[in-house]
């Protein structure tokens, strides 16, 4: 999954940060977010959780659901 989000955060630079974290070392932060299964995506706003991915999925699909996210105003 890692080399697809490379290509994801280059194309949405401008818009969004995408940041990596390890579960079984940030613990805490995965409950937080509310983690449940591996890989998982989650789309943050000001105000927290907005959307989330679950699964292995391809970097098309990856990038359908963030312009549908972004398209739709939902990260504030």
């Amino acid at each position: 999954m890692a080399p697809i989000m490379v290509d994801v955060s280059k194309h949405y630079v401008d818009q969004l940060n995408v940041i990596k974290i390890d579960v079984d070392e940030q613990t805490q932060l995965a409950k937080q977010l509310e983690v449940t299964g591996v890989p998982s995506l989650v789309l943050l706003g000001r105000s927290g959780s907005k959307s989330r991915l679950i699964g292995g999925v391809s970097t098309e699909e990856i990038n359908r659901w963030l312009s549908k996210q972004l398209d739709h105003n939902t990260i504030k």
